[in-house]
C-alpha cells in the first residue's frame, strides 16, 4: 500500500471514530430527566428511539415488554422541554399529530399525567411504562435514563 493510500486510510478510520464518538454523547434535557421502570434493562436511550416510543410509532420494548409512554400537561415546563429537545416539536405541533391520528384511527396519544409526583408513580406501577420528569423530582422505585443523539 503507498504512503498517501495509507494515510487517507487511517484519516478515514480516524474520522469514523470521531464520528461514532459524537453520535454516542449525553443530549443536555436542560432539567429534564427521562425514567422507566426499575426492572427495564434499558439505561441509554437515543432521542430517534424515544422519539418512536413517544409517537408511538415503537411499541414495544427489546425485550418484548409492551412501551406505554407518559405525558405530562401540554403547559408543564418538562413537556415542553423534552418535546423541543427530544421530539424536536413544539407542544402545538405534537398536538396536531395526535390530532391526525385520531382522526384517521390511527392511535391515541399517550397518557397525561399532573406532574412529576404522578409520573414517576406510574412508571413505577408499570413495567413498559416510560416518561420524563424534572431533575428535583424523588426517583423512588424508577431509574432514569442516559439520552444520547
Amino acid at each position: 500500500m503507498s504512503r498517501s493510500l495509507f494515510a487517507v486510510a487511517v484519516a478515514a478510520l480516524m474520522l469514523g471514530a470521531t464520528v461514532g464518538s459524537v453520535a454516542a454523547e449525553s443530549v443536555d434535557l436542560s432539567g429534564v430527566v427521562v425514567i422507566v421502570n426499575a426492572s427495564q434493562g434499558v439505561t441509554t436511550i437515543s432521542t430517534a428511539e424515544l422519539t418512536k416510543l413517544f409517537l408511538k410509532k415503537s411499541t414495544k420494548w427489546e425485550n418484548g415488554t409492551a412501551v406505554v409512554p407518559v405525558d405530562q400537561a401540554p403547559n408543564a415546563l418538562p413537556r415542553c422541554t423534552f418535546t423541543d429537545k427530544v421530539l424536536g416539536k413544539t407542544p402545538s405541533a405534537v398536538n396536531s399529530y395526535w390530532q391526525q391520528q385520531v382522526f384517521s384511527g390511527a392511535g391515541v396519544p399517550p397518557e397525561i399525567l399532573a406532574g412529576d409526583e404522578a409520573v414517576v408513580a406510574f412508571v413505577k406501577q408499570n413495567v413498559g411504562a416510560v416518561g420524563y420528569v424534572s431533575a428535583e423530582a424523588k426517583l423512588d422505585g424508577v431509574k432514569a435514563l442516559t439520552v444520547t443523539q
